[in-house]
């Protein structure tokens, strides 16, 4: 039992997850700033559910059937790698020499 609502846990965050892009979808056509809750939300679902508790708690990781820690890895790296590009900081047009900042 406790299987089948980890099992269903991991459905309903990437049910969410996917909404949550939808919504960012939805922002991002309408040229709002949107957090990057679903980049967010990926990234956690596939790095905890997978990699963590399936990879190591239920030790995913041994079945010769199915083992999903390299497609957990690649997801949750995509996301990562996402999630830092969209989020990095960019400072506002600087001056480029000392002289022109007067």
């Amino acid at each position: 039992m406790l299987q089948h609502a980890g099992y269903d846990l991991i459905i309903l965050l990437e049910t969410v997850t996917a909404l949550l892009y939808w919504a960012g979808v939805i922002a991002m056509w309408r040229a709002r700033r949107q957090q990057h809750a679903g980049l967010t939300l990926g990234y956690l679902t596939w790095q905890v559910c997978f990699m963590s508790i399936g990879g190591e708690w239920f030790d995913m990781w041994m079945s010769k059937q199915w083992n999903g820690e390299d497609s957990a890895f690649r997801f949750f790296m995509t996301f990562l790698v996402i999630l830092i590009f969209v989020t990095r900081f960019e400072a506002p047009d600087a001056p480029t020499h000392p002289r022109d900042a007067e």
